[in-house]
């Protein structure tokens, strides 16, 4: 995978007051720089330094790596547009169209997903933004077992279910829930959590819309916490001695963060919101550069966040391939979607992948 060129960018002209498209440059990127020289390496290493920890590397990583490192180079195929009225020609490469991995085609399809939610699915009522976490201590098996990824949207969407129907008393009423399992942290560090958008109320079945009452978190955190303690126990990853060990610390681990809403007929709030949950793990603006030495610094994206790596302190390029390839949530990692969306109701559960 070892590209040796040197890239140099169309110039732009404009005319009567028009800037004509001018083409990214993929090759300056970091993470394609990274994976270009590194990659390979990485891979036959992996069996022996890296598998008991992180489990077996799917084919499908390699192959999206592959794809990626070929995104947006004209020698792999380009459509010619001409336009007629100015006589202007140029050149536009073909995409690899991954999810995940590439974050310029991750965040075309982000775009499309937020549209469509803000205009076709999400009706002009109030919503909130919910984030369900969970412990360190039970993360590791959302890591080997990423089919329970799927299961976590479920829990929430019970919890909040019974919440709702418990508060305004009334079992036939029904909120809306748009919801996204994402497995990376600030830092693209294995992170499972929820991200929901919920209506701030509940629909009658004639479609009457009762606004939530405002309420504290306490009653969504303990049902969290139940529903996945439950749902562990059931794939047999805990035992009920380890939920009530866990039951007796002070701090629990779990979290329920509903601290955002958006008002009715906020579309513009709503695409915001959507293309967050929906993003891409990693932001070539933001979140990595490579250094001269090829070692990977990260930058947090609130300033509150601790430093990271500390002062002084690098990541080896193999350690931070380790993030990249385990951060992406789905269960067939860059082959599938980073960020399924979830659109649930009392008897039905639509994905949509971003």
């Amino acid at each position: 995978m070892k590209h040796q060129l040197k890239f140099t960018p169309p110039v732009t002209s404009s005319r009567a007051g028009m800037t004509f498209y001018r083409r990214r440059d993929p090759f300056a990127s970091p993470l394609w720089q990274l994976l270009d020289r590194h990659y390979d390496d990485f891979e036959s290493f992996y069996p022996e330094r890296y598998e008991k920890t992180y489990g077996y590397l799917r084919p499908a990583i390699g192959a999206a790596v592959g794809k990626f490192l070929k995104c947006g180079d004209l020698r792999e195929g380009f459509a010619r547009v001409h336009c007629d009225d100015c006589g202007h020609d140029m050149f536009v490469s073909f995409s690899c169209k991954s999810r995940c991995l590439c974050p310029s085609c991750h965040q075309k399809r982000t775009l499309e997903l937020a549209m469509h939610v803000a205009e076709d699915v999400c009706l002009p009522v109030p919503h909130r933004q919910f984030v369900w976490t969970i412990p360190k201590r039970l993360r590791i098996y959302f890591r080997f077992d990423r089919r329970l990824l799927k299961e976590l949207p479920k829990v929430a969407w019970k919890v909040i279910r019974e919440v709702y129907q418990t508060v305004l008393g009334r079992d036939d009423v029904s909120p809306g829930m748009v919801a996204a399992a994402q497995s990376f942290g600030e830092l693209a560090h294995f992170h499972p959590h929820i991200h929901a958008i919920v209506t701030d109320g509940a629909f009658t079945p004639d479609g009457e819309f009762i606004p939530l009452p405002e309420m504290a978190v306490e009653p969504f955190l303990k049902l969290w916490e139940n529903g996945v303690f439950k749902l562990l126990v059931k794939h047999e990853k805990i035992t009920a001695e380890t939920v009530a060990d866990m039951r007796a610390w002070k701090h629990s681990g779990f979290s329920v963060h509903k601290n955002v809403r958006i008002e009715a007929n906020d579309k513009v709030g709503l695409e915001g919101l959507t293309q967050y949950i929906a993003r891409c793990p990693f932001s070539l603006d933001r979140i990595m550069k490579l250094t001269e030495t090829d070692q990977v610094v990260y930058k947090a994206e609130h300033p509150e966040c601790r430093r990271f790596p500390e002062p002084g302190e690098l990541i080896g390029t193999f350690r931070c391939l380790i993030r990249l390839i385990s951060s992406p949530k789905s269960p067939s990692m860059f082959q599938t979607t980073a960020s399924t969306l979830y659109i649930i109701s009392d008897t039905t559960a639509i994905r949509f992948e971003a």
